[in-house]
Formats: C-alpha cells, structure tokens, sequence
C-alpha cells in the first residue's frame, strides 16, 4: 500500500508541476439527482451529486448498505440515467447519445463487474468472456487469445472450457472479472469483486487489478466493504445525505 501511496503522491506533484497533463476530466459528473417512487412517496437517492474522475484514478465508494452507492455506479455506468445533471466523458455529455450510441460507448469504454454475476451458465467460461468482443463485432478468433491470457491471470486455467453452471461461486466471479477486462476498458466498474472469494483469492484480484491500472492506466471504481481493498485505492469516498464526500 506505501508504493502505491508513493506513487499517486508522486503523480499529483507532477500533476501540479504540468498543470496542462489530466485537466481534463476523463469524467465528470454534475448536478447529479436521483430518486425513486416507494408506495407513493419519493425517495431521494443521490442529490447535487458533483465529482471528477481522471484517467488512471482508482476509486473505492465505501459504507452502509441503501445509500446509493450502486445507483451510482449505475449512473456512471450509463446503465441507469439520472434524473437531472450531467456526466460528460472527455468533455461530451454521453446522455445525449441515442440509445445505440450509448450501448456503443458503454461496451467500448467500459468493463462491468456485478455483485449477480450475469453470466450465461450454459457456455462455457471462455464463451462468457469472449461475449463482448463478439457484441462488438469481433471474430471470436480475434479474441479467443486475449480472453485465454485473462482466464489464466484470474487463476482459472483449468476452467477455461467448463461451463459456468458447473463451476463455484468464487470462479464465477473470476469469470465475470475477467469478461470485464478482455477488451481492456478505459473505466472497469465493479460492485463488490471480492465479495464471494477466499482471501486467497481476493488478494489475487487485488494485485490483479492493479497491474492492469499500472499496465494500461485503467481507471477503476468500486464499490466495496472490503476495507482492504478501499485502504489500496488512491482515492476513498462515501455518500452522506446523496452526495459523494472524499475520505481524507
């Protein structure tokens, strides 16, 4: 954790020092508000939600359960839409893609990890993972090697042709990880990508994760109650009240 430390305390004083390296947002959320209907009453959910993302940050989104913590992912994820403000990636509000613009987006720049799997149980684990680069348009020989190489950084080798159904719940999550990042998203979204492995395990997808950030410069969010892995992350935040607020 030191390194890493050291690392980002390095990159912000280089930040500072080049001001014009990462002013731009890679993305930025404003304004952000989010409620629902429960029975006829109005909950509110994430309210003035403000906050910039760079390229290359690394973000754990910690405390209590029902505070809004998936919502927002699912807003940053475009998966869900907010009820008024803005997200803009690079400078471009994404929510004023047409729906197909948006998928497009969405399955190009970013990887997606759920705390409910959403994997095809019938295929295989290989399948699985070489799914979105066939719902990009790829051969699946394209891919096959890059979805073979993550199956093996997962620590699942002698999976790669079981199917899903017949597998555990933590390689389940191995599988979904690493359907995730196959195509190397410039932003991986996870909801709890620990939450059902050992800590053998979990130590694994930590460091993996983190060579794929120092490898690649992926940003990572994630929603987390593993505090060890939050304490790893550059930066920790909780919502209070519907807004996001920085754990110093």
């Amino acid at each position: 954790m030191d390194n890493r430390r050291e690392k980002f305390n390095n990159q912000t004083q280089s930040n500072m020092e080049n001001p014009e390296k990462d002013s731009v947002p890679l993305l930025s959320l404003s304004g952000i508000n989010k409620s629902y209907r429960n029975n006829g009453a109005k909950i509110e959910v994430l309210t003035d939600l403000s906050v910039d993302i760079f390229s290359g940050d690394t973000i754990a989104i910690v405390g209590e359960s029902g505070i809004g913590k998936s919502t927002f992912l699912h807003i940053l994820g475009t998966l869900d839409q907010p009820d008024s403000g803005t997200l803009l990636y690079k400078e471009t509000d994404v929510f004023e893609f047409d729906k197909k613009n948006l998928a497009d987006f969405r399955n190009k720049t970013m990887g997606f990890v759920f705390q409910f799997h959403y994997l095809l149980s019938e295929f295989s684990a290989l399948e699985n993972v070489l799914m979105p680069g066939l719902i990009k348009g790829l051969k699946s020989k394209e891919i096959r090697q890059s979805a073979e190489a993550i199956l093996v950084r997962v620590g699942l080798k002698e999976r790669i042709k079981h199917r899903v159904r017949d597998l555990s719940g933590g390689e389940q999550q191995r599988v979904a990880l690493a359907r995730a990042l196959v195509l190397n998203p410039a932003i991986l979204l996870a909801d709890e990508p620990t939450g059902n492995l050992d800590k053998k395990n979990s130590k694994q997808v930590h460091d993996l994760l983190f060579e794929l950030n120092d490898e690649y410069n992926m940003t990572i969010i994630t929603v987390t109650h593993n505090m060890q892995l939050a304490e790893y992350m550059n930066r920790q935040m909780t919502l209070v009240e519907g807004k996001l607020v920085e754990i110093e």
